[in-house]
């Protein structure tokens, strides 16, 4: 049979770029053609996603524009699952949601290499498509003020040195070593309910890896030279509870594998709840300086903001706890996320956010307005806050940014 020339894009988050990274390999091992052009591809597969508003609006963008191409287009990903009523509305084409992804080979029925059975990828895909996140005005206000406002503080030197240090293994790698980041996928799919959000729908229940799968795959990179990880999963830290192990115990099985090894982790996307749930083993590797980042999305500053989110933990403990991380080891990155203006949010409340926000003084922040969407939980709670006045607190949060001088910072 003919080879097929296939064309893979995705506009998502890395848990999908890894996604695309396998359906790659899915290909390849079925014998077709990966090809750098859309129009030359006889399959055209966009993964697509549908976190905020401006990414579903860029993946019916895309959907267009691969319209105009020959060859079949297939729609993965979670926008399909997030906003199912809108998209049936405006396209009639072949879609599987992630949770889904597997199904994928009823769409090839000939390849005989089964999706399950393809590797997990350990690197996401390259072939990226952004979306505009700021307006070409905004875009150059940003890079002025990072012009004027630039300036060789203590903390900017020491990032300096850090990141060199990681990046080209100074004193931290032996010969033969690799400086390159490998990821390890642990779990799918998520245990929370979180009110504001639709993922959930699109990526279904936790589905932990079975834990020897982890550490052979951790031992086999580790064989490989590699020593830095970053540790991702749509659900971090509840790795686990679905098949009687824990996140905990994946840590110190991981650490016994690489005993001797100067290795380093970053944690992808852990819910604070999880974070406090694991404190004392999270902080032992912290201050061992194995654990350089954390993306930890705290959501509000305002215990009854999040209590109405589905966010089951107090915010005071949670940023205590990660200015302890901070003081085990000032070079270790923090990452973080915020929505302003959900349901019911008072100026009081905002402004827990705001102060919360400063006194972290995270490394790299993305803080979103609120946006209401179809199937989500929080669509019920009333009474909504007006465009306008979540675009003067997002404009509140610029400003304090600017002041923080927050080395990457996404506001929209």
């Amino acid at each position: 049979m003919t080879a097929s020339k296939i064309h893979i894009i995705y506009n998502g988050c890395q848990m999908r770029a890894l996604d695309s990274s396998r359906l790659h390999k899915y290909f390849i091992l079925n014998h077709q053609l990966i090809v750098a052009k859309p129009e030359e591809a006889d399959y055209n597969i966009l993964v697509t996603c549908g976190v905020i508003r401006k990414q579903v609006e860029s993946s019916f963008s895309l959907i267009e524009g691969f319209k105009k191409y020959r060859g079949e287009l297939i729609v993965l990903g979670c926008m399909p699952a997030i906003a199912p009523d809108e998209f049936k509305s405006k396209f009639n084409i072949k879609y599987l949601s992630t949770k889904n992804l597997e199904d994928i080979d009823a769409f090839f029925p000939h390849f005989t290499v089964k999706y399950k059975d393809v590797p997990y990828a350990h690197e996401p895909y390259k072939n990226h498509v952004e979306y505009d996140v700021f307006k070409e005005r905004e875009r150059k206000d940003y890079v002025e003020n990072l012009k004027d406002d630039f300036e060789f503080s203590k903390k900017f030197l020491a990032k300096c040195v850090s990141t060199i240090k990681t990046k080209a293994g100074i004193n931290v790698l032996k010969p033969g070593e690799k400086t390159d980041i490998r990821y390890i996928n642990i779990a799918s799919g998520c245990l929370n309910r979180c009110a504001y959000c639709g993922i959930r729908s699109a990526i279904g229940p936790l589905k932990s890896k079975p834990l020897d799968n982890c550490i052979n795959e951790y031992k086999d990179l580790l064989a490989q030279g590699y020593r830095n990880f970053r540790i991702i999963a749509d659900d971090l830290g509840a790795y686990g509870l679905d098949i009687k192990s824990s996140f905990a115990e994946l840590l110190h099985k991981l650490s016994e594998a690489d005993k001797g090894l100067n290795t380093r982790w970053i944690f992808e996307d852990f819910n604070p709840k999880w974070l406090l749930r694991y404190k004392d083993d999270i902080y032992k590797y912290v201050k061992q300086k194995k654990i350089i980042e954390i993306l930890c999305p705290l959501q509000s500053g305002n215990n009854r903001i999040l209590k109405l989110m589905n966010r089951a933990y107090d915010i005071n403990e949670v940023v205590e706890l990660l200015l302890k991380f901070k003081k085990a080891n000032p070079l270790i990155t923090l990452i973080s996320h915020a929505i302003v203006g959900f349901p019911t949010e008072t100026e009081e409340e905002f402004n827990d956010t705001l102060l919360m926000l400063e006194k972290l003084n995270c490394d790299e922040l993305t803080i979103l307005g609120y946006h209401d969407s179809e199937g989500i939980l929080s669509h019920n709670i009333e009474p909504k806050i007006s465009q306008e006045v979540i675009q003067e607190r997002l404009n509140k949060v610029r400003e304090l940014l600017h002041k923080l001088k927050t080395p990457v910072a996404r506001v929209y």
